[in-house]
């Protein structure tokens, strides 16, 4: 059971978004948790064509939220082109008419009369969210999980502009509601204005576990380091074939539940014989499959110098699931990595490999295969995961900075 927070004064929220609200995965599922226990007559969702998880207008409302809030859609452009080698230039397009589209919004606001807006930097309706909370003179909250910069490359002459169009609107903002600590630094740094932490949560009735798997204390037990999530960076995908090349040579083998096709897999190097790939599963499924099958959970981050960014400002969200299922964290990424400092800052945490020495990682798994200290690691996952990522504790944060007001 999970204690109810005050409602009291939160106000008529309307999120603006090109994120999904729905109990699945990413992004989507973390938004979804912190609106568990919004009043739903006060929360109405407005998500531009191109949302993740949306297909058309005609969608019902959002997931399985009491209440059911109200949602409707609104046109940010066409897929396709997003998807061609003029990408770039209908991504600044897209970009650069997005304040613009707040008139597409325009009727549900006057409507739904607003007290403030969300939305999360992803796309590019985060925009038209700050153009609408500047007309309407209302608060305006972003969510900061993901670099932007980076999510929708453009031209090069455009770089500055994005920059820009980012500090401004980030300064515009009454909360600026950073993944990590890492992730508030560096904007802190880049538009000198101060972001608060919200790490992503786990969902109210998640199933956490209160001890470590006992079979981790198994001596003869295969190693089977487990992944779960995307591989949307070649990096991810780098570290899965470096954990498989390490686990060879002690009869290991690497689970990996992201859906692929063949050819996706044979790029990315995965179809060694000690990877087995399937298909993502269910949120509510996937923690009792990793503790019965798995003997470490493995989180991989980019050493691609192109990826720094990346790698600084965000936070794997799968960690609120891995830290619930009893079983020790394996990382792996550079130093100045988010989730590497994280691990690093309150340790002992996890495994830490923070260099793409090949030893270095068969010096992890070998320290792993050890049922003792095996069994240790996983009770401090536990406590991390009980520390940083409690729904009660994102809950009451999400509530008190949508409650702000602009002085």
């Amino acid at each position: 059971m999970t204690g109810t927070a005050s409602t009291r004064d939160l106000p008529r929220l309307l999120y603006v978004s090109d994120i999904a609200v729905e109990p699945t995965t990413g992004g989507e599922a973390l938004l979804h948790r912190l609106f568990a226990e919004y009043p739903a007559d006060r929360l109405c969702f407005a998500l531009g064509n191109l949302a993740t998880g949306v297909r058309g207008f005609e969608k019902p409302p959002s997931g399985d939220l009491p209440g059911r809030p109200r949602q409707v859609g609104f046109r940010v452009g066409w897929e396709r082109p997003l998807n061609t080698r003029f990408s770039r230039e209908y991504a600044a397009l897209l970009a650069l008419t997005a304040a613009g589209r707040r008139r597409r919004v325009m009727a549900v606001a006057r409507e739904f009369k607003p007290e403030a807006i969300l939305s999360v930097t992803h796309s590019f309706s985060w925009i038209t969210a700050a153009s609408l909370a500047q007309q309407l003179r209302i608060p305006l909250h972003l969510i900061l999980h993901d670099e932007w910069t980076l999510h929708r490359p453009m031209p090069r002459f455009l770089r500055a502009w994005s920059e820009r169009l980012l500090g401004n609107i980030y300064r515009q903002a009454d909360s600026r509601l950073c993944v990590s600590p890492y992730t508030a630094e560096v904007y802190e740094r880049r538009f000198a204005a101060a972001g608060s932490v919200l790490y992503p949560s786990r969902g109210p009735d998640s199933i956490v576990h209160d001890a470590p798997a006992e079979r981790l204390r198994d001596p003869d037990a295969q190693m089977v380091v487990g992944y779960a999530g995307s591989l949307h960076m070649l990096g991810y995908a780098e570290g899965i074939v470096a954990i498989a090349a390490a686990l060879e040579p002690v009869g290991g083998r690497v689970l990996v539940h992201c859906t692929l096709s063949d050819d996706s897999r044979r790029r990315m190097g995965l179809d060694r014989p000690n990877i087995e790939v399937r298909p993502f599963v269910a949120p509510n499924l996937l923690p009792a499959i990793l503790r019965k099958e798995c003997s470490v959970l493995f989180c991989p981050m980019s050493f691609d110098p192109a990826d720094e960014l990346a790698s600084r400002t965000s936070f794997p969200s799968k960690l609120t699931d891995y830290t619930a299922v009893g079983l020790p964290l394996l990382i792996w990424g550079p130093p100045y990595a988010s989730v590497v400092r994280w691990a690093t800052d309150n340790a002992p945490i996890a495994e830490v490999v923070d260099t793409q020495d090949p030893q270095a990682l068969a010096q992890a798994v070998h320290k792993l295969r050890n049922p003792e200290y095996r069994y240790k690691m996983a009770e401090a996952a536990l406590a991390a995961g009980r520390r940083f990522f409690s729904y009660e504790v994102a809950r009451d944060l999400f509530f008190d900075a949508v409650r702000k007001r602009s002085l």
